[in-house]
């Protein structure tokens, strides 16, 4: 009876580490193209506890709008529209660390099929394409995204952006490409965890365990 009853107290009283997240991000606004937008992240603070995952997402925004003016006495049909960027994020942060390295995002907007009535303007979009990639870190790098009390590193994000069109003669054209960058990064760890104070349950528990050895040993005696 005994030794279950410090059991008992040792499995009320016991703290392990706790499995916790922490995330950091950095979204710009969308700005004209080309674009130049350095990202800012946090580092893991290792006083919180150990590393068990790093999961960097990378992220890509492209809007386009077209505003076509046909001052002809004359429709105009079958008028296309395209962009295509591409979103390289580098950097220190980045390449420096060969299981992440340089990425790029291939961004694309169109639209075909515009007509134009006569002494007419017509808007086309916004037109949107959005994608990310998602980069898991080896855990042999993991040191290069912690340090003790924290800190930032940063990523450098920027674009190459093309034009192309058709059906487009003898009309005005008002064209605006816009672009932005984004980056999160979410750590996973064992967080570190000191002996709190015992809470009220776990505190009757122990003393539950406690009194029925006491009863069982009364008990012995009288017998």
């Amino acid at each position: 009876m005994k030794s279950l009853a410090v059991a008992l107290a040792a499995s009320a009283l016991a703290v392990g580490a706790n499995a916790a997240t922490l995330t950091f991000s950095d979204a710009p606004a969308l700005a004209t193209t080309e674009i130049d937008q350095p990202l800012s992240l946090g580092l893991f603070d290792t006083s919180l506890g150990s590393l068990t995952g790093v999961a960097l997402t990378l992220t890509g925004h492209m809007r386009s709008t077209a505003v076509l003016t046909n001052n002809s006495d004359s429709s105009l049909s079958g008028g296309f529209v395209s962009w295509d960027s591409t979103i390289t994020f580098s950097g220190l942060g980045l390449g420096g660390i060969p299981s992440i390295g340089v990425h790029q995002l291939f961004l694309s907007t169109s639209q075909g099929s515009i007509g134009v009535g006569a002494h007419s303007v017509v808007s086309v979009g916004p037109l949107a394409d959005d994608d990310s990639t998602l980069v898991l870190v080896s855990a042999l790098d993991f040191a290069a995204f912690e340090r003790s009390g924290g800190g930032s590193f940063g990523i450098d994000c920027g674009s190459a952006t093309g034009f192309s069109g058709s059906g487009l003669t003898g009309l005005s054209t008002n064209l605006t490409n816009q672009a932005s960058c984004e980056a999160s990064i979410v750590y996973t760890y064992n967080a570190r965890v000191t002996n709190p104070a015992p809470e009220p349950g776990s505190l009757a528990l122990v003393g539950l365990a406690l009194a029925g050895v006491s009863a069982a040993r009364r008990k012995a005696r009288v017998a």
